[in-house]
């Protein structure tokens, strides 16, 4: 592990939103936002209910949640809270499905969610740093993100086009390294270590 990814990791399991768990995390999220795009209002309500107990966290969860879009959000507190792989696979194919009752993942919405995975690790998440603008391991990890989605949507859909939520838990979900931030931000850089040998 690098230094900077410990950096990071330390400042993630500083942060309040760490200790939480992540299907609480959602439904928070869930409540306070209603579509793709966060209003400004949104935006506050949900920041104020994040923090009743943290008031002095606002700032930061302005700093991450700012300019980022509902369903990146709800993929970035499932792998920040707490929770077991299988629980916050749940979680994701809800997200990747963009309903609860849908019943199978396609290729593209595996795509997006590859996407969003990766985003959340490599985008957001380096926003808790006191890091003014992105440090080179993080440029490194962008550098990669386009194959390192290709992997991981390969890894959520196996050989086939579409799948069911119970492969998808059995794909992703039993992946226990992909259940955090850092563990995705692991996985981009094996791919990026890939890429230059």
């Amino acid at each position: 592990m690098t230094k900077e990814e410990e950096d990071f990791t330390t400042k993630e399991e500083a942060c309040f939103l760490h200790a939480m768990k992540a299907d609480e995390l959602d439904s928070i999220v869930c409540r306070y936002t209603t579509s793709a795009d966060i209003s400004s209002s949104q935006l506050s309500a949900l920041v104020q209910a994040l923090t009743e107990q943290q008031p002095s966290q606002k700032q930061v969860l302005y700093t991450l949640f700012s300019d980022v879009e509902r369903p990146l959000l709800l993929v970035f507190v499932i792998l920040m809270g707490k929770g077991t792989g299988r629980k916050k696979a749940e979680l994701l194919f809800e997200v990747g499905t963009d309903s609860l009752a849908t019943e199978m993942m396609s290729q593209s919405q595996a795509e997006t969610l590859a996407d969003r995975i990766l985003s959340a690790a490599i985008e957001v998440a380096p926003r808790l740093s006191s890091q003014v603008g992105p440090t080179e391991y993080v440029r490194t990890l962008n550098r990669h993100k386009d194959t390192a989605t290709a992997q991981l949507t390969r890894k959520i859909l196996g050989d086939q086009r579409q799948i069911t939520e119970s492969q998808f838990l059995h794909n992703y979900g039993e992946n226990s390294r992909l259940s955090s931030l850092a563990g995705v931000r692991q996985f981009v850089h094996r791919c990026s270590e890939k890429a230059i040998k």
